[in-house]
């Protein structure tokens, strides 16, 4: 039930903040997937610990362009070829780690 509502474009942003957060990794993996679910809680989920999660996450189009730079550098080969597949994710941020500039504070 909590997975169908996470990946249901109805759900309330206000719920599926909520269900990015869930226990079940199921749930929030359908959570990341919706495009209705908030950003900060896309930001979120694209930190999860679980890749598939992730994974999702860097394929959706609402995901902020910051996690997506941090998920084009992922570790696991499958969240990074979505990150660098996603339209949203930013020629530069494919060139280099997220990070602080050379020579900047």
């Amino acid at each position: 039930m909590r997975e169908a509502a996470a990946w249901n474009a109805a759900t309330p942003g206000a719920a599926l903040a909520e269900l990015a957060r869930d226990p079940a990794t199921g749930v929030r993996r359908k959570a990341a997937e919706n495009a209705a679910t908030p950003g900060a809680a896309l930001a979120e989920l694209a930190r999860d610990p679980d890749a598939e999660v992730r994974e999702a996450a860097a394929e959706n189009a609402a995901t902020p362009g910051a996690a997506l730079a941090e998920l084009a550098w992922d570790p696991d080969e499958d969240v990074h070829k979505e990150a660098a597949g996603n339209a949203r994710t930013l020629l530069e941020d494919l060139a280099g780690p997220p990070g602080p500039t050379p020579g900047g504070d």
